[in-house]
């Protein structure tokens, strides 16, 4: 029983030296510390989704991603671990995945307090945005190329005999040879 208690406490220090480290922003210190506790103690839950969480943190997103869908696929899914696999997504660069995401914990908890609600609008104004300067970049670099001034052929000077007439000749075309008119 006393070795029972003992284990306990020496497991909380290190769940709070771990959540203390991801709290000061040392990601990968965090996410070794949570991997310790996972590896003599066992993995709850919740420790697997902090451990996920400092290795999202610390761009290891394979890994958090395994951890996450870990407990996705468990019967402890919830509409927490389908918004960090949205956030995962959406800091990855991967907008649509995000979505499919931010919608599942949304299914799972319908709540107006469920944060993916706010990153749905989010993702959805910004894609609208996306969208909207792409329409504007390529209109400017129509109008670009509608623009670009014609350049015609200059031919070298060879219709005068005197010598110093050819040098001064030469030098003009020299400098009018790239010049777009």
């Amino acid at each position: 029983m006393c070795q029972n208690v003992i284990f306990k406490k020496k497991r909380r220090e290190y769940i709070l030296r771990a959540d203390n480290e991801r709290d000061n922003g040392n990601s990968d210190q965090a996410a070794a510390l949570y991997q310790i506790i996972i590896d003599r103690w066992g993995a709850t839950p919740g420790l697997l989704m902090q451990y996920g969480n400092a290795l999202k943190d610390s761009a290891s997103f394979k890994q958090a991603e395994n951890i996450y869908k870990q407990v996705w696929m468990s019967p402890h899914r919830n509409a927490d671990v389908a918004l960090q696999l949205g956030h995962l997504m959406k800091i990855q660069g991967n907008s649509v995945k995000a979505l499919e995401w931010y919608n599942r914990s949304i299914d799972l908890d319908k709540s107006i307090t469920n944060p993916a609600h706010i990153e749905c609008k989010n993702l959805d104004r910004s894609s609208k945005e996306a969208e909207e300067n792409r329409i504007k970049i390529e209109k400017i670099n129509d109008e670009k190329q509608q623009n670009i001034p014609e350049v015609r052929h200059i031919p070298p000077p060879t219709d005068s005999l005197n010598l110093r007439d050819r040098i001064v000749l030469c030098q003009l075309y020299e400098q009018l040879k790239f010049r777009r008119i």
